[in-house]
């Protein structure tokens, strides 16, 4: 007698394989249909909003300016060696800074500007940071003999000098790049500002207190071109 086709396919085996059979026939086209749309959803439109580490000023370019990044370890390291130094120098030894002396300054600027805003009325601005090359001769020599008399040397010290991107304002920021010897005919500040990175320029130093009157800052007045 010839083996019956229920005997050689069971009928519970033979309905579970037809069934996986149909199913995945059925499957087949939507997962791949799915994946398309997925993948279509997955491309996004950009937002119109400039990239991280980016200034956007309109009408006026796009121009790269620093951003935080990751801490570095050894720096961590050497912050706190430095953290723990601190706290375990004589107090004897801990005194005021010395404020560098009023006057003119041939300097050099680092790099491009940091941007932020004010903490309270959230103003935006642009802050560079200025390397003394020297000292120029309006500035007191009894004044630098002070500052230098730790072993604090005046070259090298490194100065703030903010400006704040409003209409008023917008004015002193131009005088600025032209005293770096930025070439803006025929360009935005902002295509401007690509050129400030290593500029020579002299700044002009004042003191200014502090709102209780205990401390004396120094500031950065104004700038003028070099020769």
């Amino acid at each position: 007698m010839q083996p019956s086709a229920s005997r050689t396919y069971p009928l519970p085996l033979r309905r579970f394989l037809e069934s996986i059979a149909q199913e995945h026939s059925r499957l087949s086209p939507r997962s791949g249909s799915s994946s398309i749309r997925r993948s279509k959803k997955s491309k996004r439109k950009p937002n119109g909003h400039p990239a991280p580490g980016q200034l956007s000023l309109a009408l006026m370019g796009t121009v790269n300016i620093p951003t935080k990044t990751s801490p570095n370890p050894l720096r961590k390291r050497d912050q706190m060696s430095n953290f723990t130094d601190i706290l375990n120098r004589p107090s004897e030894e801990i005194k005021p800074p010395v404020t560098l002396p009023m006057g003119s300054y041939h300097t050099v600027v680092m790099g491009l500007p940091e941007q932020g805003q004010s903490s309270k009325k959230k103003t935006d601005f642009l802050k560079f940071v200025h390397k003394i090359i020297a000292p120029l001769d309006d500035v007191d020599p009894d004044a630098i003999t002070e500052f230098q008399q730790d072993g604090e040397m005046i070259a090298g010290q490194e100065i703030d000098n903010t400006f704040y991107i409003t209409d008023k304002s917008a004015n002193m920021l131009k005088e600025f790049l032209l005293n770096c010897g930025v070439s803006l005919e025929g360009r935005s500040m902002a295509e401007g500002l690509e050129d400030v990175p290593n500029a020579e320029v002299i700044i002009f130093i004042k003191h200014e207190a502090s709102d209780d009157g205990k401390r004396t800052f120094a500031k950065v007045g104004s700038t003028a071109k070099i020769g």
